[in-house]
Formats: C-alpha cells, structure tokens, sequence
C-alpha cells in the first residue's frame, strides 16, 4: 500500500481494504472515510502522493480520488470511531470499455499524470480537463511467446493474459 508524508510530519497510508489512515507518530490519529460512512476506496490503495494543494490515491477499484489537503491536515475524530467523513473533490475512473482497471502506478509530468493499470494500459490524465486518453496498449502480464516474420518487419506476442499483439 502507498503512503506519503505530510507537510506537518504526519504520514498518509493507504490500507488492502480501501482505508486511508493518518498517523502521528507511531499512533494512528485518524482513518479517513466518505461521508456515507463507506472506505475511501475499494480495495487495496496502491497511490497516495502530495500535488499542490490535495492528496491523491488511487488503487485496486480504478478510481483515481483528490482530497482537500487542507482537510485531512485538520482531520480530527469526532467521535469514538476514531473516523473522519470527507469525498472527494474530484475522482477519475480508468475504464477501457466495460473493464475497470487496477491503477498499479502514477508518474507526474508538468501538466498531466501517466497512469499505468493492471490491463496493459498507458493513460495519461490531462491537468485541468482531467480529459483521460489511452496512450499504448501492452500485455497485461508476462510475455509467453515471441516470433518475428522472416519476410518484413513484424514481431507477434502473446502474454499470460491471453492476448496475442503484432
């Protein structure tokens, strides 16, 4: 699971069941949720890292979340729950037709994230708009076999994923 550190010394970690938690020291503070009560993701968070004034993580449900950083610096428990309610400002959902896919990693450029999910995809997210295009296509696991034609300039491959690409 990811984690980064605040400004003021305390630590976001992501959790295999979809929790953010804020620590202070060696003690978590609080565990962040969504105002209907439910985790902040489903499923295991891989992505949680700072830009300009939010925190964003992403993980195994395909959403991509921004949250109010000035929120979760401030985030106090209000009751013995231990929890604090807050959405979102923005989320992004990686899709590629009815198939949702599992954000494994996120790379900051100057205006846009590159965002690699567990189908084989490269996306890049587009600051502002927050417009999402498919960049490139791969496997979406090893590559099995490999065979290039003794004629022109192709090479064939198939992956454990049961995908064959030329």
């Amino acid at each position: 699971s990811g984690f980064t550190e605040l400004p003021d010394g305390k630590i976001v970690s992501g959790t295999e069941h979809g929790k953010l938690l804020i620590w202070d020291g060696n003690l978590i503070k609080v565990e962040l949720c969504r105002l209907n009560g439910s985790t902040c993701h489903q499923g295991n968070i891989e992505i949680v890292e700072l830009h300009n004034n939010c925190l964003v993580s992403s993980g195994d449900d395909g959403v991509i979340c921004w949250w109010s950083l000035a929120d979760i610096e401030n985030a106090e428990s209000t009751d013995e729950t231990g929890t604090f309610a807050l959405d979102p400002i923005l989320e992004v959902r990686i899709r590629r037709g009815d198939k949702m896919g599992r954000v494994k990693t996120m790379i900051r450029g100057d205006n846009h994230w590159v965002v690699q999910d567990d189908t084989g995809c490269l996306w890049k997210l587009q600051d502002g708009a927050m417009e999402l295009k498919q960049l490139l296509h791969y496997h979406a696991g090893p590559i099995t076999a490999a065979s290039t034609s003794p004629t022109s300039n192709l090479m064939v491959s198939s992956g454990l994923d049961g995908t064959v690409r030329c």
